[in-house]
């Protein structure tokens, strides 16, 4: 397992495959052509791929490279004759040209690249599997771009045997308790937990103190049914007066700005 896989290259000849590892900063390398034959032979081994992560190596099919002078490895483009891979560093700011051949690489430097301040430093830890036990996932593994996946998680953050949804990181910062169940007190609180129960291997206080930074910065895109003038439509008007009316009852407990009262409620959709 690796964290993150990002970017996917393919020789001309259909032969090999290249994906970025962004959690790694690795360069996963893939023997389509062994893999294909393996897919098509021993059933076994076949049903294997479904469940046991070491297949694939074990049978020589996938090589890692760590590219450990840069951190985020993403973009990758793979030059027309097949000789040179381009692969975007995102936390550097940097290409790296890589010669398929030696595998040898060449750092090219963008232009107007940020400096890390505390927040910056917070992303980067946050799409890091470096810090995770057996470098398996990240914070943005689930949450990518510090919003959610649509997918259920039974997760050690809060017991086991409770299923649920991945929730959006954004304005958590400003809504304590924390998680889904409401686990923790604040954000802060769930950041240093989450490293602990869920990457296995508790942060230092620094690294804590930058991620819940990274999501403090996280803020709201503008709703895609707004009307082109960026106000409620006539319909969103009408909606709002039914959202705030005794009768439904919504805001008593979606209280604006934030709608939500921030307290914990049994509203019958657990198991």
């Amino acid at each position: 397992g690796a964290a993150n896989p990002w970017g996917v290259a393919v020789s001309p000849d259909g032969a090999k495959l290249w994906a970025t590892l962004a959690g790694t900063s690795e360069l996963a390398v893939v023997d389509l052509k062994g893999l294909q034959a393996l897919v098509a032979g021993d059933e076994a081994i076949r049903t294997n791929l479904r469940s046991d992560v070491q297949t694939m190596t074990s049978q020589g099919l996938l090589a890692r490279k760590t590219l450990s002078e840069v951190e985020g490895t993403r973009g990758i483009a793979l030059s027309p004759d097949g000789a040179t891979l381009a692969v975007a560093a995102y936390f550097e700011g940097k290409v790296l040209l890589v010669d398929v051949a030696s595998e040898q690489t060449q750092a090219v430097v963008l232009a107007n690249n940020l400096d890390e301040d505390q927040v910056r430093a917070g992303e980067r830890y946050y799409n890091s599997g470096l810090s995770c036990n057996q470098q398996w996932l990240s914070c943005a593994s689930c949450h990518e771009g510090g919003r959610t996946d649509g997918l259920n998680w039974d997760l050690l953050e809060d017991g086991q045997g409770n299923p649920k949804n991945t929730l959006s990181n954004v304005l958590s910062a400003v809504t304590p308790p924390a998680n889904i169940t409401g686990s923790r007190e604040n954000a802060q609180a769930a950041v240093r937990s989450s490293y602990s129960s869920i990457e296995f291997r508790p942060a230092t206080e620094d690294v804590v103190a930058a991620t819940h930074a990274y999501i403090q910065s996280l803020a709201p895109e503008p709703s895609p049914y707004l009307g082109s003038d960026g106000q409620l439509t006539p319909d969103a008007v009408e909606g709002k007066k039914i959202f705030e009316t005794d009768e439904t009852g919504c805001s008593r407990c979606h209280k604006p700005p934030l709608f939500t009262d921030q307290k914990r409620y049994d509203v019958g959709t657990r198991l």
